[in-house]
């Protein structure tokens, strides 16, 4: 149903996308992870009120019977949205509407940033006080209602903004992921890329799913990478507040050769890498769907990757991080 997004009653929140550059994919093997916000990049959700749940074509009166999650297009991502925040509040009935500008399955967190967005919303439409130490759980919750295999570092960037250092521990009395993040200020501006193949999109599941069984089973290889991972993330944070571009670069380099040492990539995916590298430029995969990430550390490098870019119809995204930005949350 139709509704003004800009009216009194409604409430609209926004999630950004994500690039990570050193460390992934550990967050989800007890590991940690340098990653960072690309705001120009993001999902909006905008959630009023109704007399019943309207989500795209999906209509249902009440949270005691949700519609089944295998919905077509994003309609289950809010669905399980709803599902999860029923489990902590009331949730009263609502139309939820959504744009995005992030590129959909290509590893820049277009799900997760929906779901965060959704939760923002909803607590905020239902008046309750989200604890932003528990939205990333929430939103993770969620997307395993739909059988996506993920860790944090989406969810906690997403969620406190900036540029982020974070940790993953186990809590074992608990069985349950916990975060710590920590904002880092980079001691001189880093200028990014992200060089990305919509053609070739596919979702993170792919890669997840097969590296989750292999890490349970007791893979020893895999578990082996994923503490050299954790290192190349705190490498990567101590070069950023030490300004210290090239250190970083190898972080992310490392970053991307050890994820190539434990699985077969997608040779469309490592086409992207091999392009960035050809620049003289550092990369690392920006997350788990294909898009990687540069680190552009000369005009030449970057007017040839723009060049490359525009030759073979890839999207580009340039960003800069200044020497330091404030968290942000809501």
């Amino acid at each position: 149903m139709p509704f003004d997004p800009l009216s009194a009653d409604a409430v609209s929140h926004h999630a950004p996308a994500r690039a990570a550059l050193a460390g992934n994919p550990s967050d989800g093997y007890d590991g940690r992870v340098v990653a960072t916000v690309i705001t120009q990049m993001s999902a909006t959700v905008t959630v009023a009120p109704s007399d019943t749940f309207r989500v795209g074509d999906t209509t249902f009166a009440t949270t005691d019977n949700l519609p089944p999650y295998d919905q077509t297009g994003d309609a289950a991502l809010f669905v399980a949205s709803i599902a999860i925040a029923a489990r902590r509040w009331q949730v009263t009935p609502c139309t939820i509407q959504w744009t995005t500008t992030i590129p959909r399955s290509v590893g820049l967190s277009g799900s997760s940033a929906l779901v965060i967005a959704t939760l923002k919303a909803l607590a905020e439409h239902d008046q309750q006080q989200l604890d932003p130490q528990q939205l990333p759980s929430m939103a993770l919750a969620a997307e395993k209602l739909l059988g996506i295999t993920a860790g944090l570092q989406d969810r906690v960037v997403q969620t406190f903004g900036g540029l982020q250092d974070m940790t993953f521990p186990r809590r074992p009395a608990r069985g349950e992921a916990a975060f710590t993040q920590r904002l880092l200020s980079p001691r001189r501006e880093l200028e990014l890329a992200v060089l990305y193949d919509t053609s070739a999109a596919e979702p993170s599941q792919v890669f997840h799913g097969e590296l989750r069984q292999r890490y349970d089973d007791g893979d020893q290889s895999v578990r082996t990478a994923m503490r050299s991972l954790a290192r190349a993330a705190e490498t990567a944070s101590r070069a950023v507040e030490a300004g210290d571009l090239r250190a970083l670069g190898v972080a992310m380099n490392e970053s991307y050769d050890l994820r190539a040492g434990m699985s077969d990539l997608s040779p469309s995916h490592v086409r992207l890498i091999e392009l960035v590298r050809s620049c003289g430029l550092a990369a690392n995969y920006a997350g788990s769907g294909g898009s990687v990430v540069a680190l552009i550390t000369s005009t030449a490098g970057r007017d040839r990757l723009a060049a490359l870019a525009d030759q073979q119809k890839l999207g580009l995204h340039r960003w800069t991080v200044p020497p330091s930005r404030p968290a942000s949350f809501g």
